[in-house]
C-alpha cells in the first residue's frame, strides 16, 4: 500500500473493517482488541479489527432499499456530524469493542430512533463506525499525515470524505486495487535484493490523482464532541 513509514495508515474496507500501520514505538491495547505484529520491514506494526464492516452498511442500505448511488447520495446530503444524531452501527456481535449485540445503539430524535429518517441512518451508520474506529485506535499512538484506503468501499467519495473528517488527515486511494498481490511482488524484490522498498513504493503506489480527499477544517471540534459522546455510548454498553 505504500505505508512502510511511520505516519501512513491503511484502512481496509471488506466484510470487516480493519486499520493498520506501522508502529513508531511497541504499544499493546489493553482492552485485548487490537494487536501488535512483528512489521517485515522492522519494527512492529498493528492492526484493529471491526467486525461491522460492509454487512453494517448493507444492513442499513437494503433496510432502506437503497443501491449504492442512492446509499452515497444520502451521505452527501446530511452535514457533518448529523445534527447531533449518533449510532453505535452494531448489526453483528462486534470485536473491537467487544459487545455482543446486533441491533444498532441509537442517540437522537424519535423519528431518527424509529428508522423514518433514511439518510440520517445512513450518515450515522458511517460516522459510527469511524467515530468508533478512532476511538478504538488511540492506544496504537499514531499521528496519521496521510490514510489509504482499500478494499471494496474505498472506491466511495462520499465514505471517503467523511474519513478524512472524522481522522482530520489525508485520505488517498491507489491506482493499484489488488494490494495484496503488489505487496507479495514488492516483498519478493525486496528479499532478492533487486530493489528497495522506496523506490519500490515510488514506481507502485501511486494514488488516484485529483481524487484525494482534505478534511474539512470546520469538522474538527463537530467530531471532537462527537467523539466523546460515542466513548461514553460505548462504556454504557
Amino acid at each position: 500500500m505504500g505505508a512502510g513509514q511511520i505516519g501512513q495508515v491503511v484502512i481496509s474496507l471488506g466484510t470487516s473493517d480493519t486499520f493498520f500501520a506501522a508502529m513508531p514505538a511497541m504499544h499493546a491495547d489493553h482492552s485485548g482488541c487490537g494487536h501488535v505484529f512483528g512489521n517485515p520491514l522492522g519494527g512492529t506494526l498493528s492492526l484493529q479489527c471491526f467486525s461491522n464492516g460492509s454487512l453494517a452498511r448493507e444492513a442499513v442500505r437494503d433496510r432502506f432499499k437503497m443501491d449504492w448511488q442512492a446509499f452515497s447520495a444520502a451521505l452527501e446530503s446530511t452535514p457533518a456530524g448529523n445534527m447531533g444524531r449518533l449510532m453505535l452501527p452494531l448489526f453483528t456481535a462486534e470485536i473491537s469493542p467487544r459487545i455482543h449485540r446486533s441491533k444498532p445503539v441509537l442517540q437522537g430524535p424519535g423519528d431518527f430512533i424509529e428508522g423514518l429518517d433514511p439518510a440520517a441512518w445512513v450518515r450515522a451508520c458511517i460516522e459510527g463506525q469511524f467515530l468508533n474506529m478512532r476511538l478504538q485506535t488511540r492506544w496504537m499512538r499514531l499521528q496519521p499525515r496521510r490514510i489509504l484506503l482499500t478494499g471494496g468501499a474505498a472506491k466511495n467519495d462520499a465514505i471517503a470524505q467523511v474519513v478524512a473528517d472524522i481522522f482530520q488527515c489525508q485520505v488517498e486511494r491507489l491506482t493499484v486495487s489488488n494490494s495484496v498481490a503488489l505487496g507479495s511482488a514488492m516483498r519478493a524484490a525486496i528479499v532478492s535484493g533487486a530493489a528497495h522498498l522506496s523506490d519500490l513504493e515510488k514506481a507502485f503506489c501511486k494514488v488516484e490523482s485529483g481524487k484525494g480527499k482534505q478534511p474539512h477544517p470546520g469538522c474538527a471540534e463537530t467530531y471532537a464532541h462527537m467523539a466523546q459522546r460515542m466513548e461514553k455510548l460505548i462504556k454504557s454498553l
